[in-house]
């Protein structure tokens, strides 16, 4: 791991000064846009500072967008390959066809398809070699494929892809299973030396986050080879790939704590103690099953950490105790596993100890990303969106906005810099890709760019700029509702009138956060009948901590006037209603107040009808392995009924209950995401319901 200037005298500056490339005084406009602008500032200024590396709000980032060593490649692609920066992509490509490996540009110590992780040496820091940089350059030449569509690139680079998965299969012998360390880099306690960028850690073996990145190289080397023609190469490499998973969990999944293991030493013992970063990367790759991210997500979601010794969060056993990201390990590193050569004299200023410093107790910006990828694959939009939304503005909430050093080490919340590594490197940019890749659901293959958008319940739409496709620039918007009727800006009036100029059937609410967030209000909504006002629904949501808006479902209702009615003393509101495209997925009857539900597609919310009043409290689990977990959800009551809105889930096992009433009906229904692309002269939008893919049929390109 690099943290500027805390490396060993004599051999951080003359491996990494020459690579660190110059960076914007200017930030570029906008890259985002969403309905919510309190999110929209915040994530521009996060995407502009950490993702771009461009001077925003009055401060300099440490890092420009793209960092030298191929450790940062995988991440530098993430962040670069999609956008319209030519001069950065510029330098990524340069970098990756210019990188030594052995036995193909330049002749070493190690095997030949050695990947050299500096500039000008096989050793890490030039101290030993390191080797999580091996899959993650194949995943990185990709990347730059599949934005670029540019085949001559992948031919000229085809040499050292195969190379590398040469070493991967024969040095590192991946044929036999998983990828293990060669030499002395066994892992084993107080002996093994560190293998990876984590490299306070005697990692070895057969090490995890080696093994996940992996994962993923052998799925791009099957798409790499059919691209380039060769079908029997393809076959070999999918057939692994579809093998892999199995192996990955027999060698590294550990059952007494079910989780996986940091690695596996040369005597076959597990190291484990409590890797988040890991865990959520091989859940965001594709790697486990529902059973293991439940597993995973309980622990973090609902799990305790060894209490923290050190730096600015002492006796807390919070997993995110530093917000931004869970703590990277749970459990302190014993001295055996421990390897401190990376940890310099100048350290030295703070107290070291578990919770003081990013490898041991701290938190790394970065996992953010896997985090979010991980929570959209197994859980929903809105467990991910809260992870975003929480390090936005948390890092907002920073004067430097996490960008200290050794000169200003700590934050406003008493975080030293090197326990919540802001200043660790370029990575910490890639949570600004998640809007892109995760909630708009922006993804790519060899047969063009698709989409299968997933957002939060607290958007409306989404929307990117200047993303570059091939030799295109295009906007892409992901919007699921249109509003019909807003009562803005915020306001103290107790009933806030609204007149729907079309029928709608969601509501959505912006209470102000007051002194107490967190509490729960009643908010009626209420239709003009002559000269009165009927209830239409009630709902109970809770005081946010920000001021952003909540959509929740209510049923069909016609257009006409309305008022939301908000309870005294509940601080300064607004309030909008909003027509979303839905479509009902299945219809089922309670048996005593329950119903088992098997969900064919993914749907967004609940239609309930009882012929008995109120049914009371209506709550939805979803099967998730062999556990029941409950679905985070807004309940909107009305005098027969109500509709349960969630987030999207997809298809599987629910259980559905009612509190009050025994009998009754209810109906799935699945919101419709409009996408909208412009760009090449022309625009071009469609429909797809949620859970759906939809191949995006991009202007200016056959």
């Amino acid at each position: 791991m690099f943290r500027g200037l805390i490396k060993p005298k004599g051999t951080a500056a003359a491996l990494f000064a020459p690579l660190i490339l110059a960076t914007p005084t200017s930030s570029r406009a906008q890259q985002y846009q969403t309905d919510q602008p309190v999110i929209t500032r915040a994530l521009n200024q996060y995407w502009s500072l950490q993702g771009l590396g461009h001077v925003t709000a009055g401060v300099t980032p440490h890092w420009p967008a793209v960092f030298g060593s191929s450790d940062w490649f995988e991440w530098n692609s993430l962040k670069i390959a999609w956008t319209d920066d030519q001069a950065d992509k510029d330098k990524q490509r340069s970098l990756l066809e210019n990188d030594r490996i052995d036995g193909v540009n330049v002749r070493g110590a190690q095997a030949p398809g050695y990947v050299w992780p500096a500039n000008d040496s096989e050793l890490w820091i030039g101290v030993q070699p390191h080797f999580d940089q091996m899959p993650r350059f194949i995943c990185a030449v990709y990347n730059d494929y599949l934005w670029s569509r540019d085949r001559g690139f992948l031919r000229r680079m085809r040499p050292k892809l195969e190379a590398v998965m040469d070493y991967l299969a024969l040095t590192m012998r991946a044929r036999d299973g998983l990828p293990r360390c060669p030499g002395p880099f066994n892992g084993r306690s107080g002996q093994g030396p560190n293998t990876t960028y984590m490299d306070c850690y005697r990692e070895g073996g057969v090490v995890a986050w080696i093994a996940e990145g992996y994962a993923t190289a052998l799925a791009d080397m099957e798409a790499i080879e059919r691209v380039l023609g060769d079908r029997k190469r393809a076959a070999e490499y999918g057939a692994a790939a579809r093998a892999y998973p199995a192996r990955f969990d027999a060698q590294l999944w550990n059952a007494a704590t079910h989780r996986y293991a940091g690695w596996r030493d040369g005597g076959g013992a597990l190291h484990d103690y409590g890797f988040t970063y890991l865990n959520l990367e091989a859940l965001a790759r594709g790697l486990g099953d529902a059973g293991k991210a439940d597993a995973i997500f309980r622990w973090l979601d609902a799990g305790a950490a060894q209490p923290t010794q050190a730096g600015g969060h002492v006796g807390s056993t919070d997993i995110y105790q530093c917000v931004v990201a869970p703590r990277s390990n749970t459990r302190a590193i014993p001295a055996r596993d421990w390897d401190p050569w990376s940890v310099s004299p100048a350290l030295r200023r703070t107290t070291m100890g578990y919770g003081a410093l990013v490898e041991d107790g701290g938190a790394l910006l970065w996992v953010n990303y896997y985090d979010i990828l991980a929570r959209l694959r197994w859980l929903d939009a809105d467990s991910a969106w809260r992870k975003l939304t929480d390090l936005l503005f948390r890092v907002a909430g920073d004067p430097l906005l996490f960008t200290e050093d050794v000169t200003h080490p700590t934050n406003v919340y008493r975080e030293n810099y090197l326990e919540v590594g802001p200043a660790d490197g370029s990575e910490n940019g890639i949570a600004g890709v998640t809007p892109l890749c995760g909630f708009m659901g922006v993804r790519l293959r060899p047969d063009g760019l698709c989409a299968s958008p997933n957002l939060p319940t607290s958007l409306l739409f989404l929307e990117c700029r200047g993303i570059r496709y091939g030799s295109m620039t295009y906007a892409i918007r992901v919007s699921r509702g249109q509003v019909v009727a807003d009562a803005s800006p915020l306001t103290s009036d107790k009933a806030q009138p609204l007149v729907a100029r079309a029928p709608f059937n969601t509501l959505g609410l912006l209470l102000e956060p007051v002194t107490c967030p967190g509490c729960r209000a009643t908010v009626r909504l209420e239709k003009r009948a002559g000269s009165a006002w009927a209830d239409v629904v009630s709902t109970s949501i809770v005081v946010p901590d920000r001021a952003a808006y909540t959509y929740l479902a209510v049923s069909d209702q016609p257009a006409g006037a309305y008022r939301v009615v908000w309870p005294h003393g509940g601080g300064r509101h607004a309030c909008r209603l909003v027509r979303e495209p839905a479509s009902a997925t299945a219809r089922g009857v309670f048996r005593r107040g329950q119903a088992a539900v098997a969900a064919r597609t993914a749907f967004s919310r609940v239609l309930v009808r009882t012929a008995i009043g109120s049914p009371g409290v209506v709550t939805l689990s979803r099967r998730l392995g062999s556990h029941w977990r409950p679905v985070t959800a807004a309940w909107a009551a009305g005098p027969h009924g109500g509709v349960l809105s969630f987030a999207d889930q997809p298809a599987g096992s629910y259980r559905l209950r009612l509190d009050r009433s025994p009998s009754g009906t209810y109906v799935l229904e699945a919101n419709h995401y409009t996408i909208g692309v412009s760009g090449g002269g022309t625009a071009w939008s469609a429909t797809v319901p949620a859970g759906r893919t939809v191949r995006l049929a991009l202007p200016g390109l056959p």
